[in-house]
């Protein structure tokens, strides 16, 4: 167990969405009547344990909470996570792609209203970014991939943004997982694609560092 009491405010879904999307997590729900609601989801694979956190604490608004009965404005709170097992020394802000400091046993956040955070715990401190690919391809061939986070543990989004010799960004690009530290992919260069020197920019989310 790593969260002993989480305190939230209301949310915005979509890079959340997108990175749970990516950790092929559920989400749970626990809720105090109306005045503590918390979105919960606690993941664990190897070394490494994350906790999603969505601030949805409200209060009456202009448009019906005049009314009485609806909680429509959100409210900026401070989250404190109480890390139970000592071996998680470890914190990063998969949101804010930064570490983050874990002092006296406790992980604090702050959240604005309609905000959360995805954060991951390791028993390391994660490593160095490297990324490989070859150096030349033919049209039509596969280009290949292969990214390694060093003392990478659990799972670790990441963006992998390609960009033809014109520079412009492609619908390749795409967003994965670093599981365990590694991560191998591969794309087909169409046929027709424009010669000259084409770009995969690597950029994980745990400390924001870019290949």
């Amino acid at each position: 167990e790593v969260v002993d009491h989480l305190v939230l405010p209301a949310l915005r879904l979509d890079k959340i969405g997108m990175l749970l999307n990516m950790l092929h997590q559920l989400i749970g729900i626990l809720a105090h009547l109306e005045e503590i609601c918390l979105f919960l989801c606690i993941y664990a694979l190897s070394a490494a344990i994350g906790t999603l956190a969505v601030n949805d604490l409200r209060i009456p608004g202009p448009i019906y909470g005049r009314f009485g009965k609806i909680r429509e404005k959100g409210l900026p709170q401070t989250v404190d996570f109480t890390v139970k097992n000592p071996k998680y020394r470890y914190a990063y802000d998969l949101m804010a792609n930064k570490q983050i400091s874990i002092k006296n046993g406790k992980v604090r956040l702050e959240l604005g209203p309609c905000s959360g955070r995805i954060v991951l715990f390791t028993e390391k401190p994660l490593g160095n970014l490297s990324a490989k690919t070859a150096s030349a391809i033919k049209q039509g061939n596969k280009v290949p991939l292969d990214v390694t986070i060093q003392n990478g543990t659990g799972m670790i989004p990441v963006l992998l943004d390609v960009y033809d010799a014109t520079g412009k960004k492609l619908s390749l690009s795409r967003s994965c997982v670093v599981t365990n530290g590694k991560l191998t992919q591969s794309w087909t260069i169409p046929v027709n694609a424009p010669l000259g020197r084409w770009k995969i920019v690597v950029k994980e989310l745990a400390q924001g560092q870019t290949k």
